[in-house]
């Protein structure tokens, strides 16, 4: 057993989650020497734990003096075939949080081709965020970009349904009118997706993906990179 490798963190591709950071639990090297020939090969095992869905995944790392470089395989094996979308990091979006594993878990179905979920997914990480930013409730819009308001009274309709809650988002500062309409295009396609069983093309899924994550910086990253920028060291006049 290779005992400084057991307990570190590395972040592969989970069988069920994408790619998540796994724990290696065990490990042993098994190699054999040709002194005759020069000659020699050698075969890592890692036996490793993802820190998300706790299933185990056998990595085996081999190399052989003949060859440049070393050949990694995974244990069960991965489609290859698919394209993988690795999961980004957010400052202040900390991993295991519910708002960050429903963020894995769509990307999981995109990589694995599952437009509907992928795009119901898209749906729940707006409303993610508005949960965690404690937006309960907003001003909603005609077609024509008026505020709607009470007939009666003519006070302004504050509403506590996801478009309410995306106009809030906006009312608060945290996103601009124009994400604010790339927001409720999200909400629409997810909502064709959980409630109609729509099949969006995956090219069109990952570009929502994009603006979903966009959302994920605008909120999670921005706010730290304001702190760094208002405390670095000014230069001398």
């Amino acid at each position: 057993m290779i005992k400084a490798r057991v307990g570190k963190i590395e972040t592969i591709e989970c069988v069920s989650c994408g790619y998540t950071k796994h724990t290696i639990r065990d490990s042993y090297e098994a190699r054999w020497d040709d002194d005759e020939h020069d000659i020699s090969a050698g075969t890592t095992y890692d036996f490793m734990e993802c820190n998300g869905c706790q299933r185990g995944t056998l990595r085996t790392t081999s190399w052989f003096s003949e060859e440049p470089g070393h050949t990694v395989a995974l244990w069960p094996t991965r489609d290859s075939d698919i394209a993988i979308r690795k999961p980004r990091t957010f400052s202040n979006l900390d991993w295991g949080t519910p708002l960050e594993s429903v963020y894995r878990q769509t990307l999981t179905a995109f990589n694995n081709k599952l437009p509907t979920l992928a795009g119901a997914g898209i749906r729940l990480l707006i409303e993610g965020v508005c949960q965690d930013q404690k937006i309960k409730k907003g001003k909603v819009y005609s077609e024509e970009g008026k505020v709607i308001r009470d007939k009666t009274t003519r006070r302004i309709i504050l509403r506590d349904n996801l478009d309410g809650k995306i106009n809030g988002l906006w009312s608060k500062g945290l996103i601009s009118r124009n994400q604010a309409q790339v927001l409720h295009q999200l909400r629409k396609l997810g909502n064709d997706a959980a409630h109609a069983l729509d099949q969006p093309p995956l090219s069109l899924i990952e570009e929502c993906l994009n603006a979903a994550e966009h959302l994920f910086v605008q909120v999670y990253d921005q706010p730290e990179l304001l702190k760094k920028l208002m405390n670095r060291k000014k230069p001398k006049k």
